[in-house]
């Protein structure tokens, strides 16, 4: 009787193992999703940014009116 109680006990053990791991990798793949996504949304102006500063270079400065 006793080895039949330790056999289901280290299953019991290794499913709550299993379930723990499983549970650590959906964590795991939810925080790489928000550091992706965090990490877009950061770059996101910076790009914006730069793009308008190059087409700012592409252009003269006005000319000023003098009466």
């Amino acid at each position: 009787m006793s080895l039949v109680s330790d056999v289901s006990e280290r299953v019991e053990r290794e499913e709550r193992l299993r379930d723990t791991l499983h549970r650590l990798e959906e964590k795991e793949l939810s925080r790489t999703r928000f550091l992706a996504a965090a990490g877009h949304d950061l770059r996101q102006p910076v790009a914006a940014a730069s793009l308008f500063l190059d087409s700012l270079k592409l252009t003269s400065p006005p000319r000023s009116r003098e009466n």
